[in-house]
């Protein structure tokens, strides 16, 4: 019974299957794949590798629809003339061979072309497009009497005798193209599955983000999705379709999904990469404060670049750690560290100073070119730990021009004399504390002006 199938495109010229070591090298193919009815195809047996071993026989049976097609000769490879073939019509099969039953056998099948059939389709076909197949067995069997099989084939698609294609308006789709692959477009005949106007579909060779890697700056990032045939062309986005990643704001990896359609097909994954933001300075809400018994916790803004990291007073923040030095109330120098992390990367470091207590002048007394400056005195407990000495400055200037400074060592001297200044001249006095913290001396603020006019 003929076998029929329907097909529009033509199909794959020839299919091997692999079976065993001696019996697999041979192949079938057919010189077209899309013929008229009433034209002629061949069909070529050959063997792709010269086979050695001890063989008694080798067997081939060339099977086809004899409703569909018409024997009309063969012809046998150079290397094999010494073969027998012949077409069997009862049997509707066309068989070659060949057999030594010495008790040597033969040795080798060489390389090459076997046979070449020449077959005729029938010219009545009704269908338009009408598939046939040719079936070809294999049997290669050694002298001990083992034997190895295959089967191949070959698809042919005949179309339907015509005098005139009838050509479709517009070019349709035949493959689709790939990132590896190009595809291909063409104007199909109605009539049979001849083409015309091929058109290839260059591959997408180029897809990429207009920007994967971005510094966080609090704003989702947002770059464009390029993609580009092997030709540097732009394609079009009707082409394919992107899946945006949510987010994109915070430090990370986001991942973008290309999927193909229409001329195009596959899927692409990109990545866009968020990286922190280097922390670039950082301010105190005080840099110096008074000694007054407490611990100092001043406020921390940090930046990064014009991005305000944080501003806290503890270590509780998302976007940075910070560690104040222990202590912090005594007279001295304490370190802010402010370390990045999640959106932030890198370390600042900030100082400030807790000074000395201030004290105040209680008495400005003349004396005959001098005077003598008594200030308030500081408590027994303040003064021993928290001070280690006094300065007073004078001018004749009172916006302290030029003003000479005097230091008093010791937290329990009260008063300074000072002599060798002119007579009846008038002076401005200021005094302040000082404590000495290894290498480093810490200052009060200057008290407020005082004046006395010399005798």
């Amino acid at each position: 019974m003929k076998r029929i199938f329907s097909m529009f495109l033509a199909m794959m010229l020839f299919f091997s299957m692999t079976v065993t070591a001696a019996a697999e090298s041979f192949q079938i193919s057919a010189d077209k794949d899309v013929i008229e009815a009433g034209e002629e195809v061949t069909v070529t047996v050959r063997l792709n590798d010269t086979l050695t071993g001890n063989y008694r026989n080798v067997q081939g049976q060339l099977k086809y629809d004899v409703d569909i097609l018409s024997y009309v000769s063969h012809e046998m490879g150079e290397k094999y003339g010494h073969y027998s073939a012949k077409y069997l019509q009862n049997k509707k099969f066309f068989t070659f061979s060949n057999v030594d039953l010495t008790s040597g056998g033969f040795s080798e099948i060489p390389k090459g072309t076997i046979v070449s059939i020449v077959f005729k389709t029938n010219k009545d076909i009704t269908e338009k497009n009408l598939s046939t197949k040719f079936v070809l067995n294999m049997s290669v069997q050694d002298i001990d009497g083992s034997s190895d099989k295959s089967e191949t084939d070959a698809s042919i698609v005949i179309c339907r005798k015509h005098m005139i294609h009838s050509w479709k308006a517009n070019h349709e789709l035949d493959e689709q193209a790939t990132m590896n692959e190009d595809g291909s477009r063409s104007i199909h005949c109605t009539e049979c599955d001849a083409k015309k106007d091929i058109q290839v579909i260059p591959k997408a060779a180029a897809v990429q983000l207009t920007a994967d890697q971005y510094t966080y700056s609090s704003k989702a990032a947002s770059p464009e999705v390029i993609v580009k045939d092997v030709n540097g062309n732009v394609i079009s986005s009707e082409n394919y379709t992107v899946t945006i990643p949510d987010g994109r704001k915070n430090v990370g990896n986001y991942t973008y999904l290309v999927t193909f359609k229409n001329d195009y097909e596959g899927t692409k994954e990109l990545t866009l990469t968020i990286d922190p933001a280097k922390l670039t300075s950082a301010a105190l809400s005080y840099s110096a404060y008074t000694y007054n018994g407490k611990a100092k916790t001043p406020t921390v803004t940090v930046k990064a670049g014009t991005l305000t990291a944080a501003s806290k007073r503890t270590t509780d923040s998302t976007n940075v750690d910070l560690t104040y030095a222990k202590g912090r109330k005594n007279v001295g120098s304490y370190k802010v560290t402010v370390k990045g992390r999640g959106n932030y990367t890198g370390t600042v470091t900030k100082t400030f100073k807790i000074n000395p207590k201030g004290t105040s002048i209680s008495k400005l007394t003349k004396g005959k070119k001098s005077f003598t400056v008594k200030w308030k005195k500081q408590s027994g407990k303040m003064a021993t730990s928290r001070i280690t000495g006094y300065q007073y400055r004078y001018s004749t200037s009172s916006k302290m021009t030029n003003a000479k400074i005097k230091t008093v060592k010791g937290y329990s001297k009260i008063s300074a004399k000072r002599t060798g200044l002119k007579a009846k001249k008038k002076y401005y006095v200021q005094v302040r504390t000082y404590k000495k913290v290894g290498s480093t001396t810490y200052y009060s603020t200057w008290s407020k002006v005082k004046s006395v006019k010399t005798k």
